[in-house]
């Protein structure tokens, strides 16, 4: 029998959560702040009172993440702001404009890129697919169709290591290491990400004459033809690389450093630009909301284990009949991250839902369950990457973008649960290509 404090928590965070989204948009707060509410309601409701000391490390939960998401966005608007991203994808372009498949396949590697660095899709959205969603336009694939494809790409770079903040909050609600995820989430995002964009672009594709598509690229600043673009992304990628190859020899010294050292290197690879205004520019935006949000879900984590709503959710998926669970995984981690996004999704469905799973390779059924929460990005109502991959395309009416979303996305469901359904295969699988990184 269910205690009766756990009833009465679950219910008034259900409450305040639906009436704080139904509000009048003017008066709605946030989503992280009101998680933050709906914890605190309900952890006064059960009998808690005001608990200082869970609230204070509920906004501490996801601080290395935080670090992880702060550094990396900076790092990506150092490499816009001097110049270095808007060169590196005109020389692709003059190089790769003959063989249009080729060229969709570097698009949609370079829009994995931001995602990677920092862990959120909007990010991508909003860097590279600036970029590339001009050419796609050019090349003749509709506006709609770019959408879903810069959309989709975003999508899958929140899979992306080393930065998969979803699979990282997952793993650390079932007191998991992060490690070994590297070729699971590499294999679970570029492949399905190349794919996606050559079966949706490819069909469109007609010939364009190479000064009209360069044109379509914001000033380069002439560094577009040198290495020194390539050079902060190298520093980058290098480290996280040798750090990885030589554990025993080469310190980890932390991605968020990592991505510090880049800055410095991309401060100096470029143009000259102002160091505060781009600071203050990452910082704001959907990144401080993503900030906000995910100080938000670890209150809300905290709150849930003290009134215990977490154990409730836990011992209500483990009763699911085990067909059923696959479905319900799926529905509950896509619909319910349109209104707390896939962080909050992730760490309130995703935890119950792997630990239902536990009996199988837990690796990959984290992987495949953080899969299913990113493409939440596409659900109403919030639908983040989706509404910012249809204003970067042109589409005036979201509902257009979401209709064509839905045979990619439903498709990449089903390879998740795949994933979810086979994780000791998938997992052997992994272990012969990369035996060493397993």
């Amino acid at each position: 029998m269910v205690p009766r404090q756990v009833v009465i928590a679950s219910v008034v965070m259900v409450a305040t959560f639906a009436a704080g989204m139904m509000a009048p948009r003017r008066y709605r707060c946030p989503v992280g702040t009101l998680l933050i509410l709906c914890s605190l309601v309900a952890a006064a409701a059960a009998g808690f009172g005001f608990p200082v000391r869970h609230l204070i490390e509920g906004m501490f939960t996801y601080f290395n993440i935080i670090l992880v998401c702060a550094t990396g966005a900076i790092f990506l608007a150092t490499l816009e702001d001097s110049g270095a991203a808007a060169a590196m994808t005109k020389s692709l372009v003059r190089r790769l404009y003959r063989v249009p498949a080729l060229l969709l396949v570097v698009m949609m590697l370079l829009l994995l890129v931001p995602g990677m660095l920092t862990g959120i899709a909007v990010n991508s959205v909003l860097s590279v697919g600036v970029l590339v969603a001009p050419i796609m336009i050019g090349l003749g694939i509709p506006r709609t169709t770019t959408a879903v494809i810069i959309g989709i790409g975003a999508i899958l770079s929140m899979v992306m290591p080393p930065t998969n903040l979803l699979a990282m909050s997952i793993a650390m609600g079932i007191n998991a290491p992060f490690e070994g995820f590297t070729v699971p989430t590499l294999l679970l995002s570029v492949p399905l990400a190349i794919l996606t964009g050559l079966a949706l672009g490819l069909p469109h594709i007609r010939r364009i004459a190479l000064a009209d598509l360069v044109g379509l690229l914001p000033e380069d600043y002439g560094l577009a033809g040198t290495i020194r673009p390539w050079l902060p992304l190298g520093v980058v990628v290098g480290i996280m690389t040798v750090i990885r190859l030589s554990p025993r020899v080469v310190p980890d010294i932390g991605t968020p450093l990592t991505f510090i050292i880049g800055t410095i290197v991309a401060a100096f690879c470029g143009r000259r630009f102002a160091v505060l205004a781009t600071v203050s520019r990452a910082m704001s935006g959907p990144m401080l909301g993503i900030l906000e949000l995910l100080v938000g879900i670890g209150v809300f984590v905290q709150i849930a284990t003290l009134t215990g709503v977490r154990g409730l959710l836990v011992t209500s998926s483990l009763s699911l009949p085990h067909v059923l669970a696959y479905l319900a995984a799926a529905v509950a981690l896509i619909v319910s991250g349109g209104l707390l996004s896939p962080f909050g999704a992730g760490a309130i469905f995703g935890v119950p839902f792997v630990l239902f799973f536990l009996d199988r390779n837990q690796i990959m059924t984290i992987v495949a369950i953080s899969l299913l929460a990113a493409l939440s990005q596409f659900s109403p109502p919030t639908a983040i990457a989706g509404r910012f991959a249809a204003d970067v395309a042109g589409v005036d009416e979201y509902k257009k973008v979401w209709r064509a979303s839905l045979v990619p996305v439903g498709l990449l469901a089903v390879v998740g649960l795949v994933v979810i359904a086979w994780a000791d295969r998938a997992a052997a699988l992994v272990a012969v290509i990369a035996p060493s990184g397993w």
